[in-house]
């Protein structure tokens, strides 16, 4: 196991086009590159499980190629290997730690900053995002989209959170910061929707998984959240889908 370290505020001007490019002038950052102090985060985690299903990846021709299923095969895995609580996975200088001075090779291969679509800012943020979007740092969303998703009632607790992660509309939704951070709430929502986006007679699931959506906030904006279970939200799922349904004629 190594003991997790916090990334310093005032090195983050290090995180530049240098550290984005395959072949950049800095592979990594290196503690003799900081100015500020490498902290202890007093947490540990297995990173060589880890590494060693990077670097599977890595060396991957194949199976990979979809980025959604680089997600769902590490998802479970930083999950299982990394012992955090909820409030010290919030401690965003772990991930920025993690993804600038141990795995920049990861977060280089999963967002290439060659991508037509990529920029300095969203590069960047792959690196140096997290707080309250945790849907951005490179590992963070790995952890906490694992964390949100996975189902102890389940034999493999980590079925739901693969299948949710591969149907990328989904994710993009359920792990928004805007989406509730309660986990049967995330479960609830998941399992329903996936149940009727593999249903034949749904026409247009991408209208399905958004207006659904926008009204199971809405619903959940109105009641004590910890005081429902798994099998009350999906109730709740059940009656917007079914009127997103009619309304949308999907």
């Amino acid at each position: 196991m190594t003991t997790l370290k916090s990334f310093p505020r005032e090195d983050r001007s290090l995180v530049n086009e240098e550290l984005f490019e395959e072949d950049g002038e800095r592979s990594r950052i290196r503690e003799e590159n900081l100015s500020g102090e490498l902290r202890d985060v007093g947490v540990s985690a297995d990173l060589d499980a880890i590494g060693s299903a990077i670097d599977d990846i890595l060396n991957d021709e194949g199976e990979f190629d979809a980025r959604h299923e680089i997600d769902a095969e590490l998802a479970p895995i930083v999950h299982q290997n990394t012992d955090l609580t909820r409030r010290e996975a919030s401690e965003a200088g772990i991930w920025h730690w993690m993804a600038t001075m141990w795995r920049p090779d990861f977060v280089r291969h999963r967002w290439p900053y060659s991508a037509s679509e990529r920029t300095y800012s969203s590069m960047r943020e792959k690196f140096l995002g997290g707080g309250t979007d945790i849907y951005s740092n490179a590992f963070g969303r790995l952890w906490w989209m694992a964390e949100l998703s996975y189902d102890e009632e389940r034999s493999d607790p980590y079925e739901l959170t693969r299948r949710v992660v591969r149907f990328q509309m989904l994710a993009n939704r359920l792990f928004d910061p805007q989406f509730a951070r309660y986990r049967p709430a995330v479960i609830a929502f998941g399992e329903v929707i996936l149940e009727e986006s593999e249903a034949e007679e749904v026409s247009s699931v991408s209208k399905l998984v958004q207006h659904s959506n926008a009204r199971f906030n809405q619903a959940l904006s109105s009641i004590q959240l910890e005081s429902r279970d798994k099998d009350d939200l999906r109730g709740i799922v059940q009656s917007v889908v079914e009127g997103v349904k009619e309304d949308y004629d999907v």
